[in-house]
């Protein structure tokens, strides 16, 4: 095809895409499954995405087209379901959770002899749309279905593995999400199964997701501890970044900005490569400048975090950054910056139901508004927050989890 048709997002390339798919679905799938299994492996990174490996960049829309074709051609349902499930989180990043709960729930009953460990991830990428679209409670049932296919193996199985991955992740999603109690559970028990394994670089993983809750709850002498006691295993460069970051957190829970300094710069020098890893990076370099008075310096990190948070389909950590670039607005008098900041934060939260941001952010915009002589909209605003369900606010003086990313389990 010509380049340009291919390349341009055109009304003759939708026309053509339309025409090539009523093609393809009324041709014999036996040629179509040969396809598929040819261009299968230059999708192997992205079938990681399955697994709960991080997202990569760069990632296209095609990609996800890609895999989920594969998925309703491919005649091995293991491989089938998996690539459906590494579309579905390809399209819950980019912001489309409804295409990404129908396609695994279609997958999930295209391929019912799929092997427990397959349909245990599809319903742990359930949960996590789940919990994108504010429904935790269907979010809980969807992970303890995953868990249930996974229990009744041998701790020394590639299973129990799987699931202790599967354990970290969630819990730390929880953390990022305040749920504080749910959160620790899920680390204990993949501290557990980690530990039952001698899995040395899993339990050090989850050993620091518990430390970055600790510092989220303010429990620093606790988080301090944790830290060391993570640092006794070696660790890939994604973990080496993410155990810097949290250990930026600390310091700046502590009001210690030089060590802070020195953690965030080994965390972008570990080589991690990911746009996650580069979005905390942004933002804990924001949120120092802040503290020593850069304006400038911190929006522009700020900024830099907004983007890759959007990259890396961290939708708690743009509503985080946006709140960020309010904050510093803020900071330096610029108070309608501050204020459109702050509502562009607050719509973000309540499209994707981060309910605890929210709360952290009608809390800054509220004080906002009181500090620059508005009463009347920040009684609106503390009126809104007084509507949320949870009454509990987290205090301001501690610090957010870091937004980790967990190596992908290959086994």
């Amino acid at each position: 095809l010509p380049a340009a048709l291919v390349e341009d997002e055109s009304a003759d390339r939708q026309v053509l895409r339309r025409a090539a798919i009523d093609a393809l679905q009324g041709l014999d799938l036996a040629p179509a499954r040969t396809c598929a299994a040819a261009i299968l492996p230059s999708y192997a990174h992205l079938m990681q995405l399955a697994l709960g490996a991080p997202l990569p960049a760069p990632t296209r829309w095609e990609d996800a087209l890609a895999l989920r074709w594969i998925g309703e051609v491919t005649d091995a349902p293991d491989t089938a379901l998996q690539a459906s499930i590494a579309a579905a989180r390809l399209f819950a990043a980019w912001g489309q959770p409804g295409v990404a709960r129908e396609l695994l729930e279609t997958a999930t009953r295209r391929n019912p002899s799929a092997k427990p460990e397959s349909r245990a991830l599809a319903m742990w990428a359930l949960a996590d749309v789940s919990l994108d679209v504010g429904d935790p409670e269907g979010s809980a049932t969807h992970f303890d279905q995953a868990c249930d296919l996974l229990w009744q193996v041998p701790t020394s199985s590639p299973s129990a593995a799987l699931l202790a991955a599967m354990l970290r992740n969630r819990g730390e999603r929880l953390a990022v999400r305040r749920a504080a109690r749910a959160a620790a559970d899920c680390l204990r028990k993949s501290r557990s199964l980690s530990r039952d394994l001698h899995d040395l670089p899993a339990l050090s993983a989850t050993l620091r997701g518990a430390a970055d809750l600790a510092v989220s709850q303010g429990e620093l002498l606790s988080a301090e501890t944790l830290y060391d006691q993570a640092e006794a295993s070696t660790a890939s460069p994604v973990e080496r970044a993410n155990r810097a970051l949290g250990k930026a957190g600390l310091a700046l829970a502590r009001g210690e900005l030089d060590p802070a300094r020195r953690l965030i710069e080994e965390a972008a020098n570990a080589g991690a490569n990911l746009p996650l890893i580069d979005a905390n990076v942004a933002r804990r370099r924001a949120e120092l400048a802040l503290r020593e008075g850069q304006r400038d310096v911190a929006l522009g990190h700020a900024q830099s975090a907004l983007h890759a948070y959007a990259k890396a389909g961290a939708h708690e950590g743009r509503g985080l950054a946006m709140r960020l670039l309010g904050d510093i607005a803020a900071a330096h008098g610029e108070h309608a910056a501050a204020a459109s900041h702050f509502q562009d934060a607050i719509l973000l939260q309540v499209r994707t139901a981060d309910l605890v941001g929210l709360r952290r952010t009608l809390v800054h915009a509220a004080t906002h508004e009181e500090s620059v002589g508005d009463p009347a909209r920040g009684h609106e605003l503390r009126g809104m927050l007084a509507s949320l369900d949870d009454p509990g606010t987290p205090g301001p003086e501690h610090t957010e989890p870091e937004h980790t990313e967990a190596s992908p389990n290959t086994g």
